[in-house]
């Protein structure tokens, strides 16, 4: 991994590629297939990447393995209508590994990070999902999954928020929170917010979005929880909710998650109050617990400079921005095949800084429909695309033999 990570700190992306692709043939390691696949689709060999990334996405692999295909449609140019047509097929939906639902996670992910709302997001997941499986058990209190056999059930934690006023019917069919979530990102991001929470509210109803012991990525959504109640006046108290909550004392690594999302929850509660103070000592507690082995790495990666970004948005208070912009240079160096981070540093940037243009270029070949790239003027996408004609560091000299995983 440290031979990989040098090659790629010092832009050696051909090198990592093939440190990535040695280490998977040895070890079989599930981390050293997905960065091998990114540096595939990443260097212009999605016809060796594909085939690759399927005959995989039926194993139990890390979640992060998914993000690949994140990679691949973004380089691709892809746009979101046919990356939902990609999601929705059979060959694709139906891939169940470990019961993990992989072409949700990313459906979700894939239009949550860097992209312009999307209308056509709820009722995408929703295909994917098909009918609901999860449902309500007898006395209308706990949420019950079927087990990966289908012959049995098993307990799904439900959220303590508003416990007091938790809904179902016995043997009703509940969505997945993916599903759930759909509609109230999207209100938030029309800044509809009051419809927000009422929609967050439901998923609250049946998931535990402060954070789950066994499914890292539940708490999720609750940075966007947070967001849309601060932005509407708070009717439910979801900052006293969240200030009541012990640390987690559940032993297992999914508690980073957990505390990290609250984190960031608070630090919208506070900046949007303009406690800037307080804000940034909770982006400072969310940067040290950040999770890094519970399959979200680049999600919440992305989640972080996000939260600092609108928060910036918001408030104009320049640390947001320049926390962000720290973040996602870092991130250019840990995740180099991850779009948002240069288009973060394109977008928000000094564009008299002597890496500006590298930014714009790696933003525009990684994925030119980012949404952050949208905010560059056209003429630094004009110097942008004369510098990757001439230096573009992922395209590689020649292919990687097709056999090679």
């Amino acid at each position: 991994m440290s031979a990989q990570r040098v090659a790629a700190f010092d832009g050696d992306y051909a090198t990592a590629m093939v440190i990535a692709q040695q280490r998977y043939a040895r070890y079989e390691d599930a981390f050293a297939l997905h960065s091998y696949l990114e540096f595939l689709f990443a260097g212009g060999l999605s016809q060796q990447a594909w085939p690759a990334f399927m005959a995989n996405a039926y194993q139990p692999k890390t979640p992060d393995f998914w993000f690949a295909a994140l990679v691949g449609k973004r380089v691709e140019g892809i746009d979101d209508r046919s990356v939902g047509e990609w999601l929705a097929s059979d060959a694709v939906r139906s891939v169940d590994a470990a019961g993990e639902a992989p072409a949700l996670h990313l459906g979700m992910a894939y239009f949550l990070m860097d992209r312009a709302p999307f209308d056509g997001l709820p009722a995408l997941l929703a295909r994917v999902e098909g009918e609901p499986v999860n449902r309500v058990g007898a006395g209308g209190y706990s949420l019950l999954r079927p087990e990966l056999d289908g012959k049995a059930f098993v307990p799904v934690a439900r959220s303590e928020f508003q416990h007091e006023k938790r809904y179902g019917k016995e043997d009703e069919r509940v969505p997945s929170q993916y599903v759930l979530f759909a509609p109230a990102y999207f209100a938030l991001r029309k800044g509809d917010y009051a419809n927000a929470v009422d929609a967050f509210a439901r998923l609250a109803n049946f998931y535990a979005i402060e954070g789950d012991r066994w499914d890292p990525g539940m708490s999720m959504a609750l940075p966007y929880f947070a967001f849309a109640a601060a932005k509407s006046g708070d009717a439910l108290n979801l900052r006293a909710f969240l200030e009541s909550l012990p640390d987690p004392q559940w032993g297992q690594a999914t508690e980073a998650n957990a505390m990290f999302e609250r984190h960031l929850a608070l630090a919208y509660f506070n900046g949007l109050a303009h406690d800037a103070d307080k804000a940034m000592r909770q982006l400072e507690a969310a940067r040290r617990v950040m999770p890094l082995a519970t399959g979200t790495r680049s999600l919440n990666g992305y989640q972080y400079a996000e939260t600092c970004i609108w928060l910036f948005d918001e408030t104009k208070d320049p640390r947001y921005r320049d926390l962000a912009l720290e973040w996602a240079r870092s991130n250019q160096l840990m995740e180099p095949t991850m779009a948002w981070a240069y288009a973060l540093e394109a977008a928000y940037g000094d564009a008299k800084d002597r890496n500006h243009v590298r930014a714009v270029a790696l933003a525009l070949y990684l994925d030119r429909n980012s949404n952050w790239l949208g905010k560059v003027p056209k003429g630094d996408v004009e110097r942008a695309r004369a510098w990757l004609a001439r230096n573009n560091p992922f395209r590689v000299g020649k292919a990687t033999p097709a056999n090679a995983i």
